[in-house]
């Protein structure tokens, strides 16, 4: 199963968009969440940047990251009204 990214890692890839280091970095879009997803950027594992490949079982990664997606639907669902 996943784990939590740790918080150097996020501030790095944070400070990297804020200065514009991401603009040109190849991306791929996510199927679930229909977002692009880093390819690669220095320092920064590739599991951390293709979730699906951290998890020992693919299968399992896709199951849960649409139980998670359906999650966010819903929850956007409950501020249109």
């Amino acid at each position: 199963m996943g784990q939590r990214t740790a918080i150097k890692l996020t501030r790095g890839l944070i400070a990297a968009a804020l200065e514009g280091k991401l603009d040109n970095v190849p991306t791929r879009p996510d199927p679930v969440f229909r977002l692009s997803a880093l390819e690669s950027f220095f320092g920064i594992p590739e599991g951390l940047l293709n979730c699906r490949s951290s998890w020992s079982d693919p299968d399992a990664y896709d199951t849960k990251a649409a139980e998670l997606a359906e999650q966010f639907a819903a929850n956007e669902k409950s501020f249109d009204g």
